[in-house]
């Protein structure tokens, strides 16, 4: 019986073949894809820095008989956060101070021109989608009619902000 053995280099050809082929079995990869929503809400906040502490405007006296008062003035600081695009700022106060006092108030937002305040609600400024900390309502009243004055005592003012989006 004549019996072959099987010679050096193709054992070691088998063995390499072998271990290749269990090689490309742990290369091969699985792939898998998942759908990822990412939900963000609607944000449109805004903070007065003086809520519970009012602001105050004192009109300076008159010094000749004949003058009326000069324009008042007060600052208040108001923050916003909005993340919706051309956001709008709205401003209204609850008496009709031009009728019952014969003065006129305005508000100026940082960015915007003078807007009179009235019991109707009146757009201030755009705020848009922006985080911004201490901006400044400044405040002017006036005199609405030259030829008669302001009665003499504390009016207290209550002036909504509304954020309203377009």
């Amino acid at each position: 019986m004549n019996m072959k053995l099987p010679n050096k280099s193709s054992n070691i050809i088998t063995f390499f073949l072998m271990i290749a082929s269990m090689a490309s079995s742990y290369a091969d990869t699985a792939t898998a894809t998942q759908h990822l929503r990412v939900i963000i809400p609607q944000v449109a906040l805004i903070d007065t820095e003086n809520t519970h502490i009012p602001l105050t405007m004192t009109f300076t006296p008159m010094t000749e008989a004949g003058n009326n008062f000069p324009v008042a003035t007060a600052t208040g600081l108001y923050d916003v956060s909005s993340n919706i695009n051309k956001l709008r700022l709205y401003g209204k106060i609850n008496q009709n101070l031009e009728s019952n006092y014969n003065l006129i108030l305005k508000v100026n937002a940082t960015g915007s021109t003078y807007k009179e305040l009235t019991t109707s609600t009146k757009r201030i400024i755009t705020i848009g989608k922006r985080i911004k900390t201490d901006k400044t309502f400044n405040y002017e009243a006036s005199v609405a009619l030259a030829n008669k004055t302001v009665p003499y005592g504390d009016i207290d003012v209550i002036i909504t902000y509304t954020l309203v989006e377009p």
